[in-house]
């Protein structure tokens, strides 16, 4: 993943952040691991999937999911 879409993925977790609840973001990663930030209060975790990833976030309302 490129510095530029980083810098954008970092700039939207802090926007989510905002909404101090319900938004949670996942997104994949150049070694095929996932990562998952419930929101201002929750550290990034690593997942080795996808779906490791979602059971995580089950309880938030919105998951915005960056698979690029």
């Amino acid at each position: 993943m490129n510095s530029s879409i980083k810098a954008r993925l970092t700039v939207l977790q802090r926007i989510a952040a905002q909404k101090r609840s319900g938004v949670a973001i996942m997104a994949l990663q150049e070694d095929g691991t996932w990562t998952a930030c419930k929101g201002p209060q929750s550290p990034e975790k690593v997942f080795q999937t996808e779906r490791e990833a979602q059971a995580y976030l089950s309880e938030c309302e919105n998951i915005i999911v960056i698979d690029i």
